[in-house]
């Protein structure tokens, strides 16, 4: 069962990647006014964790059949019955939770950079 939670922990870090990545892209847009380019970095983070937490309000045993880490494992490497199903959604659930944690960790200290920024 491993397995699952490895391709999901992966897919997560590719998605959370192509996010960091369009976020330092706006954030040095808008270098010349560093207040806004960190409210702005601040801002994708937390909509990034906001859309993480609708994914786990979506998430059924069905939803995590049509997964993509479900669908990269070969069919005899899935978890298996209701059980599996259930296991695998259970930390589909809680690795979109972790990330989305993370994330508004994120983004409150970019707030906080931001808010430093205009006080000085």
């Amino acid at each position: 069962m491993e397995p699952f939670r490895r391709e999901a922990h992966f897919a997560l870090l590719r998605d959370t990647g192509f996010v960091a990545l369009a976020a330092a892209i706006m954030m040095v847009a808008f270098s010349y006014q560093l207040e806004l380019a960190f409210c702005i970095g601040a801002s994708v983070a937390l909509f990034f964790a906001v859309v993480l937490v609708f994914k786990v309000g979506g998430l059924t045993e069905e939803a995590v059949q049509r997964s993509e880490p479900w669908l990269a494992l070969e069919r005899g490497r899935r978890p298996r019955g209701d059980e599996g199903r259930r296991w695998a959604r259970d930390r589909l659930e809680e690795l979109l939770l972790l990330f989305a944690k993370r994330s508004s960790g994120i983004s409150i200290a970019l707030f906080g950079v931001a808010l430093v920024v205009r006080v000085i």
